[in-house]
């Protein structure tokens, strides 16, 4: 398989990872008004390793035993234990555009610091598009009114998705994309139980539980899939599609509140869609020249 189908391939799975973690944002901003962010990260961290558990249950929980031994998968649930954090703080207090949006700061985080390390070529045109999206994110997420401390918190989780995705890169082979998502739901639970120790905890009623049983398996299949997409993709490639969670984000909000975007953030999703589109067409012309590559003798 080329790299340009690998690449075409990842960006798939960046797409559904982001509308997973769409909608388990939407369900956790309902359920902050229920109960403590750490709590929501702890019972539904609980939830997630279950239904991980059960399905690694069936195969043996050899490949379970491999992630925790591995130090770049573990790593890798430490810094989403902080992601989650200070996402779900942001949701609490925050509109779901605006923690949708924020946090795409890290693509472009992501290719800098492969161009920098030399680790990628420097391409302009790709550059160019990821500044584009960055661009339409700004717009989209614009301050008014007064600053909000919890902007900053969101900020600081553009930094550590940046990490993470990087870190997943690194995670051997052997370990199953499922063995390191479990990894990773631990260290988000563990987190969360460890600050919720220190306050009462409000005991969820039926409606309460049905929240995070569905966040639960929705950020279960976005780490699943983003993941995959990490792993396979060229990161540089795959980030871009980040920036789509913004739009399923803000279609979220007109579906539930009735909530439309004004001129200026409408302006931003366009920039971000046709950052996108770009990035899809570029990736079709480099598979087209790579299939003539291996064609000519």
């Amino acid at each position: 398989m080329t790299q340009a189908a690998v690449n075409a391939r990842g960006v798939a799975f960046m797409l559904g990872a982001m509308a997973a973690f769409a909608t388990s944002d939407f369900l956790v901003k309902l359920a902050t008004r229920l109960m403590p962010v750490s709590e929501i990260m702890a019972l539904r961290g609980l939830i997630a390793v279950s239904m991980i558990g059960a399905v690694l249950a069936r195969g043996g929980y050899g490949s379970a035993g491999a992630a925790l031994r591995s130090p770049m998968a573990v790593l890798r649930g430490v810094i989403e234990s902080g992601v989650s954090l200070t996402i779900m703080a942001g949701l609490s207090s925050l509109p779901l555009g605006d923690c949708a949006a924020i946090p795409q700061a890290a693509p472009l985080l992501i290719t800098l610091y492969m161009v920098a390390t030399r680790a990628e070529s420097f391409d302009p045109v790709r550059m160019a598009m990821i500044v584009v999206g960055f661009v339409g994110v700004a717009m989209v997420a614009r301050p008014s009114g007064a600053f909000q401390p919890a902007t900053l918190l969101l900020i600081a989780a553009a930094f550590l998705i940046a990490a993470r995705d990087l870190v997943t890169r690194r995670i051997p082979r052997h370990v199953s994309s499922l063995a390191a998502t479990l990894v990773t739901t631990m260290g988000t639970t563990v987190l969360g139980a460890s600050l919720s120790s220190v306050q009462p905890w409000i005991l969820p009623d039926a409606r309460g539980f049905l929240l995070l049983g569905a966040a639960a398996a929705a950020v279960t299949l976005g780490n699943l899939c983003a993941i995959a997409a990490f792993r396979e993709a060229e990161p540089s490639v795959v980030a871009p599609f980040r920036y789509t969670i913004v739009v399923y984000a803000l279609l979220i909000g007109f579906v539930v509140w009735g909530d439309l975007p004004d001129p200026i953030a409408g302006l931003g999703i366009a920039l971000i869609v046709g950052a996108g589109v770009v990035s899809i067409l570029r990736e079709k012309v480099r598979a087209r020249v790579e299939k003539v590559a291996q064609i000519q003798p």
